[in-house]
C-alpha cells in the first residue's frame, strides 16, 4: 500500500521518496509521466499533479535515465537497461565499455564510453550497436541531442589527486557528430572539467565543474558557428543543467549541503539563484510540461517547481521497502 498526504507549501511541490534506500538520482519522461529511480528501479509521477501514479518498475539499481522511441533507458556502467513504460517489460543490453552518459534521438540511444573516447550508437527499436564512432573525447561526462546534432562533453586528460579524486589536466571538449553519417563535424574547447550538457533555447550549454579546481562556469556554445559565444560564471557544486521553460536551469550544492537552482536568461545571459528547499544534494534537472523537475540525492525527493514562481503543494509519499 502506498500512503500519500498532501500539504500546501510555499515554494515547491515536491515527491519524497522514502523506499529504504531511493536516491532519486535520475529523470526521465516517457507515457506523459516522470520517471525517476528508487531503490532497485523507476517509479512514475503524474506530470500535472505531481503524485506517483503506478507501481515501480523493477530495472536494478540505474544512476542515468533518458527516454525516446516510446521506452524509458537506463544506465549502468556496462548495461543499458530498456523499459516498456506500457507493457511493463525490462530488457538488459550489454555496452561497450563503463558508460554514464547517454541521450536519445534520431531513432537511437547514444551511448559514451568513458574510458577510450567512444560513442555508440544503438537502434532504439532492435537494440543492435549500428555504429561506434571514435574521437568524442576521454572521460565523456554529458550527452544532448539538438540542432540536428549529438553533442557529447568530455573532461579530457586528467591525473589522480588525493583520495582518487579526479584533477583535470586542461580544458575540457564539446564534440558534434552528425547522426546522418556517424562522424564528428566539429570540436570545441570549453572550460576546465566539462561535465552535463544540455541543448535548447538557442544554444548548447556545457557545466564546467567536474574534478578538482573546475572552471565553475557555463560555455554557451553557438551551434551556427560551433563557437563559444558566451562562458557564464556559476556557483561551485553545479551536478546537472535542462535548457527550457525560457531558461536554462543548473542545480548545484555550492557548500556540498543544501541545493540551489540557477537560472540563466538565455537572452542576456544573466544568472538567478534560489535556495532548494528541502534540498541536500541534487543531482539532476529537467524541464517537461512547463514545470522544472529536480531530484534530490540526499533527501531521495523529486521537486517540481513552476518556473515563473516557484510555488506550489508538495506531495509526501512513502513507498514501504
Amino acid at each position: 500500500m502506498l500512503a500519500v498526504t498532501l500539504v500546501a507549501a510555499l515554494a515547491t511541490s515536491a515527491i519524497s521518496l522514502g523506499d529504504g534506500g531511493g536516491r532519486a538520482t535520475a529523470l526521465a519522461v516517457a507515457d506523459g509521466k516522470v520517471w525517476t529511480t528508487v531503490r532497485g528501479g523507476i517509479v512514475p509521477l503524474d506530470a500535472r499533479t505531481g503524485r506517483l501514479s503506478g507501481g515501480a518498475r523493477s530495472t536494478g539499481q540505474v544512476a542515468e535515465l533518458a527516454s525516446g522511441a516510446g521506452s524509458v533507458w537506463g544506465l549502468r556502467p556496462w548495461t543499458l537497461v530498456r523499459i516498456d513504460p506500457l507493457r511493463r517489460t525490462v530488457r538488459e543490453l550489454h555496452v561497450h565499455g563503463p558508460a554514464y552518459a547517454l541521450a536519445v534521438g534520431f531513432g537511437s540511444v547514444w551511448v559514451a564510453n568513458v574510458r577510450d573516447g567512444t560513442l555508440s550508437r544503438i537502434d532504439a527499436r532492435t537494440g543492435r550497436t549500428v555504429s561506434t564512432i571514435h574521437g568524442v573525447g576521454r572521460e565523456a561526462e554529458g550527452v544532448a541531442v539538438g540542432f540536428g546534432s549529438v553533442w557529447v562533453s568530455s573532461v579530457g586528460p586528467w591525473r589522480k589527486g588525493r583520495g582518487g579524486v579526479m584533477v583535470p589536466l586542461g580544458r575540457g571538449t564539446v564534440t558534434r557528430i552528425d547522426p546522418a553519417r556517424n562522424a564528428v563535424v566539429a570540436r570545441i574547447r570549453v572550460g576546465r572539467g566539462a561535465a552535463a550538457i544540455a541543448a535548447g533555447e538557442d544554444g548548447v550549454w556545457v557545466e564546467n565543474a567536474r574534478g578538482i579546481r573546475p572552471a565553475n562556469t557555463v560555455s554557451r556554445i553557438d551551434p551556427a558557428s560551433d563557437t563559444v559565444r558566451a562562458t557564464i560564471r556559476m556557483a561551485r557544486g553545479a551536478a546537472a543543467i535542462a535548457a527550457g521553460a525560457g531558461g536554462v536551469w543548473i542545480v548545484a550544492s555550492p557548500r556540498s549541503a543544501g541545493g540551489v537552482l540557477a537560472r540563466i536568461d538565455p537572452r542576456t545571459d544573466l544568472v538567478s539563484t534560489t535556495r532548494l528547499r528541502p534540498s541536500w544534494i541534487p543531482g539532476t534537472v529537467l524541464v517537461y510540461k512547463g514545470h522544472v523537475w529536480v531530484a534530490d540525492e540526499g533527501t531521495a525527493t523529486v521537486l517540481r517547481l513552476d518556473p515563473r514562481t516557484l510555488r506550489g503543494t508538495a506531495a509526501h509519499i512513502r513507498i514501504p521497502a
